[in-house]
């Protein structure tokens, strides 16, 4: 069974490094998907807390640039209000 979850974990990572290539692929929830697979599949142990708040930190300035440039890409294309909302929601519920 060990063998099932490592290729689990490990396909979650190699999605993640496609989604560098590819940027349709939301690469940051595969990556954490990963750990947190790891972490349940395996153990916990070997993160730390400190992992744990630079992990969440990476994973906020990610989602803050994704909202940023969709809003300033917006706003310079003329975009309305319901542009930035339609954004919005499918930055959160696209991934």
């Amino acid at each position: 069974m060990d063998v099932l979850y490592w290729i689990i974990v490990a396909a979650m990572f190699i999605i993640a490094f496609i989604g560098l290539v590819y940027p349709i692929i939301p690469s940051v929830v595969f990556i954490v998907a990963g750990f947190v697979l790891y972490g349940f599949l395996f153990t916990f142990g070997h993160y730390s807390y400190l992992f744990w708040i630079i992990e969440g930190i990476f994973t906020a300035v990610l989602f803050a640039a994704d909202y940023i440039t969709n809003l300033l890409g917006i706003k310079r294309f003329g975009g309305s209000r319901a542009a930035i909302w339609g954004s919005t929601i499918g930055l959160l519920i696209g991934p």
